[in-house]
């Protein structure tokens, strides 16, 4: 409903996005989706995987799951994974094995999809909980932060230099940490100018979306301050990634 009331709006109507969406596993209703418009984007499949988690007492617990997308932009086959990992709530220590229960998650089904389909570009994207250099996204997602030192099965990650510069996409206490990235593949960088590659990317942070005074000053400007609606737009920036080909004269 959400999603629906946002294409709805008057600023987006006339784009016509389409919505990808499954109920996740999450308890609380707190699902996934993809926004596409279909001048860009053919979706062929989509489905929402389980990612089973255990926690330090051995009991099963219940995440949002992984939404797997394969579709064709122009004629390339693209797989979208989209996260929304197990957050710290409880202890960074705490919660660690299950942002890396996630990620090996992620890093399998990659794994599958590339050896069926070597030329695919994918990407892993969403709100890891984890910044750039966790483990969870270099050692077993193996997300590099320099494109020269990308391998077989490795994923690039351009957010990485946002990291080390200070950047963030939320922040607590004071501290901003850049949870939300998007890994490429090394087929996503491409070898012809008749193929989208990566171009460029950002954190999208424009004045609207910045909190102006109180508690939260210089913040993303939430939704919510506590109860209060604040009127905002999330307490996360997004990020993007810009696809282009070069077009030949």
């Amino acid at each position: 409903r959400v999603l629906q009331d946002l294409v709805n709006t008057p600023n987006l109507k006339e784009r016509n996005y389409q919505i990808l969406h499954f109920n996740s596993f999450d308890p609380r209703g707190i699902d996934l989706a993809i926004l596409y418009q279909e001048k860009y984007f053919t979706p062929l499949e989509a489905q929402m995987i389980e990612i089973p988690l255990t926690d330090a007492d051995g009991k099963s617990r219940k995440t949002r799951g992984l939404l797997v997308a394969k579709g064709k932009i122009e004629n390339q086959t693209a797989y979208i994974l989209v996260n929304h990992w197990p957050s710290k709530r409880g202890g960074e220590l705490a919660t660690r094995p299950l942002r890396i229960q996630a990620s090996k998650k992620n890093k399998e089904i990659a794994d599958s999809l590339q050896a069926l389909h070597p030329d695919a570009n994918i990407f892993i994207m969403g709100d890891l909980n984890d910044n750039p250099d966790a483990k969870s996204v270099t050692k077993y997602l193996l997300a590099e932060k320099d494109v020269k030192s990308l391998k077989s099965g490795s994923f690039y990650n351009p957010f990485y230099k946002n990291y080390l510069l200070g950047e963030g996409t939320t922040a607590h206490d004071d501290s901003w940490s850049l949870f939300d990235q998007i890994l490429l593949s090394k087929n996503c960088l491409g070898k012809s100018n008749e193929q989208y590659k990566y171009l460029k990317h950002k954190i999208f942070h424009e004045e609207f979306m910045i909190q102006e005074d109180g508690h939260y000053k210089n913040y993303p400007r939430r939704t919510f301050s506590g109860d209060v609606y604040n009127y905002g737009y999330s307490d996360h920036f997004p990020v993007v990634v810009y696809l282009a080909k070069m077009v030949k004269k």
